[in-house]
């Protein structure tokens, strides 16, 4: 099992008043899979504690959780022969459409229950494969999060909301596009791919010059793949990075990370003396 934490975006059918909240409940109960069964076993009391919460919201944010398909109740069990019932849980395994968190994003301190469950909602809008996401206004992004629900998200609580973010380093607003920075929502699917890795020190680099960073379609996955070649070590790329790339442009491709570094490693060419003329 990997140690990282898949959050569907089907966590966007969540459209109750607190559906912040009930998506952290949902990525709390993702954190108790111990195996490929995708079985976990969680009460409500113990779900309260962790979120933060009343057990009745426990009850009410599972009960919403099994009706748009995210859990399936799949039985109860009993710790020891009086304990209190358990009820257990069946949770799909995600093959595409979502996203990876370490598991330290769930138990953060630093961020309130609210925080986390709208950096997940946000990341679940985001341009498949980055943590960015076009933000022409607070009004139209809320439109976008209340995904036609009747319980629309109010604006004005949407703009504090990612303010605090902001002013807690959690996010970026640039040039009209809002980036999320937490370190512990990933880029890739597959962190065991040290393209992944280098995709994401680019992607930060990026950040840290205030520059949107670039997607990764399939062409620019080829230049993803010659870069991770070139440098094999994440700390050699990203010194590679800081000396090649002083400054950066608007707009960024990986084509012109990958075409940058090879040129920086070019061989100067060889010319040949020019023979005296003799007049």
């Amino acid at each position: 099992m990997s140690n990282y934490i898949q959050i569907p975006n089907k966590i966007q059918k969540i459209t109750r008043q607190c559906r912040f909240e009930e998506a952290l409940a949902y990525g709390l109960i993702r954190c108790q899979i111990k195996d490929e069964s995708y079985l976990v076993s969680i009460s409500e009391k113990e779900l309260a504690e962790l979120g933060g919460w009343c057990e009745r919201t426990s009850e009410n944010y599972i009960a919403d959780l099994e009706a748009v398909g995210l859990i399936a109740l799949h039985g109860k069990k009993r710790s020891g022969k009086v304990g209190h019932p358990y009820n257990v849980y069946k949770l799909e395994k995600q093959d595409k459409d979502f996203s990876i968190y370490k598991p330290d994003f769930f138990w953060d301190p630093n961020l309130t229950s609210e925080q986390k469950g709208l950096l997940m909602f946000l990341k679940s809008y985001c341009i498949p494969g980055t943590r960015h996401m076009p933000f022409p206004s607070y009004s139209s992004v809320a439109s976008t999060l209340s995904n036609g629900s009747k319980r629309e998200i109010d604006s004005d609580r949407l703009h504090a909301l990612i303010k605090e973010l902001i002013e807690q380093g959690q996010a970026v607003m640039i040039n009209g596009t809002l980036v999320l920075t937490n370190p512990n929502i990933l880029l890739g699917t597959d962190m065991t791919n040290y393209k992944n890795w280098a995709f994401e020190i680019i992607y930060r680099f990026c950040v840290a010059k205030g520059v949107v960073p670039p997607t990764k379609n399939d062409t620019e996955s080829k230049n993803l793949g010659l870069i991770a070649a070139q440098y094999p070590n994440p700390r050699a790329l990203l010194s590679a990075l800081v000396q090649r790339f002083k400054s950066l442009p608007p707009n960024v491709t990986l084509s012109y990370f990958a075409q940058g570094l090879r040129n920086m490693h070019a061989k100067p060419t060889q010319t040949k003396p020019i023979s005296p003329i003799i007049l």
